[in-house]
């Protein structure tokens, strides 16, 4: 199914080319400091499933990233990270089957969301704002609760992703979370060539607009490689 969320996106970044930019730009989640993170501020954190814990159309978790996500998990605990997929827990899937297993699998929930990224921004921030209905919020949590707006108070989250114009764009429309991007390059299986074309269109935009680390945020990532 087209994910004209996405299409909208590439017509918007024409005229807001920053809505691009992430704040910084990683291998993968094995390059981040978790416990650096919270120290930072951050309280919670976005991630995508495929090709960034996951491989493409499967459910398990990448084994190379097993101590990087218990890391992540014990840090920010489960409630305070969500998986925001464009497959798992859209209409893409029938009876939320899969968000159903991703969540038990993974071990956190995973945001049910009508509209594909980057348009679920306004879920997105009524899950960690705890205003969520029903409908948004369905999700299989096993840590067995919510969060309250005392825990996240003032919000700060980390959107962790491999695409520009899904997970970045995300990231540059929480405002009210003050969310920053974070984009990771490794690509773990070989892909289809639209899939390659798009990500190439990607990068060559990122070269074109110059963007760098943010030298804040360097201090989460680790000092040594994994």
């Amino acid at each position: 199914m087209i994910n004209w969320q996405g299409v909208f996106g590439v017509l918007r970044a024409a005229f807001r080319p920053e809505l691009l930019q992430p704040r910084l730009v990683i291998p993968d989640i094995r390059s981040l400091d978790s416990l650096a993170l919270r120290r930072h501020g951050f309280t919670g954190i976005v991630i995508d499933k495929d090709n960034c814990i996951t491989m493409p159309h499967h459910d398990e978790l990448l084994p190379e990233l097993s101590q990087a996500w218990r890391e992540l998990l014990d840090t920010f605990g489960p409630a305070s990270v969500l998986i925001v997929s464009n497959s798992a827990g859209t209409v893409d899937d029938p009876g939320l089957i899969q968000a159903e297993s991703v969540s038990r699998t993974l071990g956190v929930p995973v945001l049910v969301h009508a509209r594909k990224k980057p348009g679920c921004a306004r879920d997105v921030e009524q899950y960690f704002l705890g205003h969520a209905d029903q409908t948004v919020a369905r999700v299989v949590d096993v840590a067995q609760s919510r969060l309250g707006a005392s825990q996240l108070a003032p919000p700060r989250l980390a959107v962790i992703g491999d695409r520009v114009l899904t997970d970045t764009v995300l990231a540059n429309r929480l405002h009210s979370l003050n969310a920053v991007g974070i984009l990771t390059t490794r690509v773990w299986t070989r892909e289809s060539l639209g899939t390659r074309f798009m990500r190439s269109m990607e990068m060559l935009a990122l070269r074109a607009l110059r963007t760098r680390n943010d030298a804040d945020l360097l201090v989460c990532l680790l000092p040594h490689a994994r």
